[in-house]
């Protein structure tokens, strides 16, 4: 999540023009954060569990 957050406030100020500060404020748009956040977040992590196990400390499956 410490990448998607940057990114996720990047789309906020440049394509929505919404000051970064309003997501402090906004229980909706941190709702909102969290919310995109998981649905990014949800394939990366199943790409990393089935194509790069070694990343996450698991060893390597043999192909046959």
């Amino acid at each position: 999540h410490l990448l998607v957050f940057p990114f996720l406030t990047a789309v906020q100020v440049y394509i929505f023009r919404i000051p970064a500060g309003v997501k402090h404020e906004s229980v909706l748009l941190s709702l909102a954060y969290a919310i995109v956040s998981i649905f990014i977040l949800l394939p990366v992590s199943d790409l990393m569990t089935k194509r790069l196990p070694f990343l996450l400390g698991q060893p390597l499956k043999s192909r046959s």
